[in-house]
């Protein structure tokens, strides 16, 4: 099995437990609450991976600007996600954020000229008909915290 997969198997795993964990978090505390909790945990992971790189990270300025512009879209976009499911249906929301990916694909299309096939097309709009599915069929399910 090459590791590319092995790890994108346990970051599903891990983001699969991530909105359960969230979900029930949001019943007994506030979303900013419990986004305030992802900060230190992220710091305490980044000290762990700084170390086993010796404390010597390799550094270029374009590849810092573009690491602390992903660290900010992941961190308002985590707090945008533990506000979502705070309120709605875990299911829908997981599901719905979890459509980033042709949000991705345009932007690599627009900015880095990468080909967007008829089969990813496809695969788009495949995934749009889970989250049209998933809601409709979800919208009058009840959440465990509601406002």
């Amino acid at each position: 099995m090459h590791a590319w997969f092995t790890f994108s198997l346990i970051a599903l795993l891990l983001w699969g437990c991530w909105g359960l964990f969230d979900k029930i978090a949001t019943s007994y505390m506030d979303p900013k609450s419990v986004a305030m909790f992802v900060g230190p945990v992220s710091f305490m992971i980044s000290l762990g991976l700084l170390a086993s790189v010796h404390f010597r990270p390799e550094l270029h300025p374009h590849g810092v600007v573009f690491a602390l512009l992903g660290a900010l879209a992941a961190g308002f976009g985590g707090v945008a996600y533990i506000y979502a499911i705070s309120t709605g249906n875990i299911a829908v929301v997981v599901t719905v954020t979890s459509l980033y990916p042709p949000v991705t694909m345009f932007l690599s299309w627009l900015f880095l000229q990468e080909t967007i096939t008829p089969k990813k097309l496809l695969g788009i709009a495949l995934a749009v008909l889970a989250v049209v599915l998933l809601s409709v069929e979800a919208a009058s399910e009840p959440s465990l915290r509601q406002e």
